[in-house]
């Protein structure tokens, strides 16, 4: 089907040769509309949602905006733009081949709506990974070797600016080659890259703080949500190597690649607003009568660990316990503490301040050694008050 007849009508033709027994249908609806439906809508509600708490927050406690920011409204606008096409997309070319008639191919609006869609997406992936290095470089900017790595790998994630230029020069019949193919499994294989880098690049960092691994764990749950992503990625780099080879299904793999790269844009507006759903949740969540009555849901042996692990205030303050030593300093305030305990047991205030057997001793003790020392100096002896009646019954000198 190289060269069309001159009598014939192109809007007859589809674009492939039907299988044996198949009949062509150009009047059917896309059995891809769902799922384009649902992909589109859930990755714009959850961006929606991760980026009003994230900017919400930021209004709330006055802080001013930073480059990441930026980046994450640009992410989203474009993100919304480019799921916004995709329905039109879908209606026109979600399809078999042979359920598609030639002369769609060959009208202005498929070539304008291939090349818009294609340098759409590149740029929108490429804001998106600088959602999350601009956010790592606020977090983790001051370490050099971070530094260089976010460089490192925005270096890395640049062809697909580069790819957002060329995709509208080759795209769209009759100028889809073996070029395009090329770059775009080129752009698969850059994507899963730039993600798998982007997810390695805080781990050595939280492992390497001092905290305690419930809280390690909490944190790295926050940063590998954009592991996600790489799933995306594997199934957009699987459709990309299909179409590379020839695949009998070019529109439907490009559709499945289209939301595959809006799956990966949304994430990355959720991944860099990721710290401000964690404030939320801890300052308007937790505590929460909702947040208790699901807690009392579950069984106590579900979450043995929130009871048992202490929290990094609770094992400083019983570390410093365990270090704590009596000296001579300290009679003076076991004296009055006994004698507070006293008081507050008549006022049925009844304190924690409690004399030991050891404490006890050590009182008597140094009570002795200083009459003994007294005496020895003065010739004459000395009778100390026993406020606690420790020394109840015992005869002095």
């Amino acid at each position: 089907m190289s060269q069309l007849a001159p009598d014939a009508n192109p809007w007859l033709i589809p674009c492939a040769e039907p299988p044996p027994g198949v009949i062509s249908n150009f009047y059917k609806q896309s059995p891809l509309m769902s799922l384009t439906i649902g992909v589109v809508v859930t990755v714009f509600s959850l961006m929606t949602v991760a980026s009003t708490l994230r900017f919400g927050t930021k209004y709330k406690n006055h802080e001013t905006w930073r480059l990441d920011d930026l980046f994450v409204v640009a992410t989203y606008v474009l993100s919304l733009t480019f799921g916004a096409m995709q329905f039109p997309q879908t209606a026109k070319f979600g399809f078999e081949a042979w359920d598609v008639p030639l002369g769609l191919l060959l009208t202005k609006w498929t070539r304008n709506m291939l090349a818009t869609n294609s340098s759409l997406g590149q740029v929108m992936l490429f804001f998106g990974k600088c959602c999350i290095l601009t956010f790592y470089f606020r977090m983790f900017g001051h370490m050099a070797r971070i530094r260089m790595q976010i460089y490192a790998t925005l270096l890395l994630a640049s062809p697909l600016l580069v790819a957002s230029i060329l995709m509208p020069l080759w795209v769209g019949p009759p100028a889809y080659n073996v070029g395009t193919a090329r770059l775009t499994l080129a752009i698969g294989i850059i994507k899963l890259a730039v993600d798998l880098v982007i997810v390695y690049m805080p781990i050595p960092v939280v492992l390497g703080m001092n905290l305690s691994r419930r809280k390690k764990v909490g944190v790295l749950a926050t940063f590998l949500t954009g592991s996600i992503a790489i799933i995306a990625d594997i199934v957009d780099l699987y459709f990309r190597i299909q179409m590379y080879r020839g695949a009998t299904r070019p529109f439907i793999y490009g559709i499945y690649i289209t939301l595959c790269s809006l799956t990966e844009a949304g994430i990355s507006v959720i991944v860099a607003s990721m710290p401000a759903a964690a404030k939320v949740w801890k300052r308007h969540v937790v505590g929460s009568s909702l947040y208790n009555f699901v807690r009392s849901r579950f069984p106590a042996s579900i979450t043995p660990t929130l009871h048992i692990i202490p929290s990094d205030l609770q094992a400083a303050k019983a570390k410093a316990q365990k270090k704590r030593r009596w000296g001579l300093y300290s009679i003076p305030t076991l004296l009055t503490s006994r004698h507070a305990v006293a008081q507050n047991e008549a006022t049925g205030h009844v304190g924690a301040a409690v004399l030991t057997k050891t404490e006890m001793t050590m009182v008597r003790e140094f009570r002795r050694s200083l009459e003994q020392k007294f005496a020895s100096l003065n010739g004459s002896s000395l009778e100390l008050r026993d406020p606690l009646g420790l020394e109840a019954g015992r005869s002095t000198t």
